[in-house]
């Protein structure tokens, strides 16, 4: 976020935050007009300057636009408690069982005013018998509000990956307009020979899916992972990172990177727990091609 941006957001809180005080502070001063002690014309004084910067920015507020712009997204409201990347505009969350009961109407109802969410990605399965049991709800409840969505499945590093892929195939039906399938990798193995048999194993779990859905999945990774399993043997795969505390991303091929996980706080009206929040690398078109057709 640049320096500007940040003091805007710390002068409007500030302000909030404090205008009660200012009125009682007002209240106070103006009984006393007689100036009887230095103390009071001094406090007077004061106040004067401090209400007519006051008046002065709440003027500038007025004339400004509802949102701070980079001529991309609106800045969101100062609740939400994480930088976004406002240099890219295809914002959205990922969900499971984990965030509890979601209000859909409250998610769309924030959607369409903040233009925060513009897609989901939802866990439907894990490892070879699993499957998320709030999958099926949320899944049509996107559908049902036009949110973009997709499905993603937890890899086990310790279990079969064609019973994974099946686990899967069996639970997500992909549409038109859907994002392609994710296999959610963030686990690792130590010993050469258990990375090998690994990597094997993501590959199998791949291959079953693209060829299934005629799509190459999206892989979900952390930089550690992605350096030694995915970089080199993947490189025609959207790849969705996770990486927290930073402004950039580095160390990626550049045509790699497909979506941005920058932070697990996110708040979102409609869903009490803390969400993921993610980001699009790329512009509006470049996501509606991503689609499936």
């Amino acid at each position: 976020m640049n320096r500007s941006l940040k003091r805007f957001r710390f002068f409007y809180t500030w302000i909030c935050d404090y205008k009660v005080y200012f009125c009682i502070y007002f209240l106070r001063v103006v009984k006393r007009r007689n100036y009887i002690t230095w103390y009071d014309k001094l406090l007077n004084k004061l106040f004067t300057w401090q209400f007519g910067a006051i008046a002065l920015f709440a003027g500038v507020l007025a004339a400004l636009p509802s949102g701070v712009t980079d001529g991309k997204l609106k800045v969101l409201p100062a609740k939400i408690e994480v930088e976004i990347p406002m240099k890219f505009g295809t914002h959205g969350i990922d969900i499971s069982h984990h965030n509890g009961d979601i209000d859909w109407d409250q998610v769309s109802s924030y959607n369409a005013h903040h233009s925060a969410v513009k897609f989901c990605f939802v866990k439907s399965t894990e490892g070879t018998d699993h499957v998320d049991h709030r999958f099926e709800e949320h899944w049509a409840e996107l559908r049902e509000r036009n949110i973009v969505r997709g499905a993603y499945h937890f890899f086990n590093v310790k279990s079969d990956p064609r019973l994974q892929a099946l686990n899967f195939l069996l639970q997500v039906k992909l549409e038109s307009g859907d994002l392609p399938p994710v296999i959610d990798f963030e686990n690792g193995v130590s010993g050469l020979r258990n990375k090998l048999k690994l990597a094997e194993n993501i590959k199998i779990f791949i291959d079953l899916i693209e060829k299934h859905y005629g799509v190459k999945p999206i892989i979900y990774t952390n930089k550690y992972l992605y350096k030694e399993y995915i970089q080199d043997n993947y490189k025609d795969y959207p790849v969705w990172i996770s990486q927290y505390n930073t402004s950039t991303l580095d160390g990626y091929h550049d045509d790699h990177l497909a979506f941005w996980q920058y932070s697990m706080r996110g708040k979102v009206e409609g869903i009490n727990a803390d969400v993921d929040f993610n980001v699009f690398l790329g512009e509006e078109t470049d996501f509606q091609k991503l689609l499936l057709p």
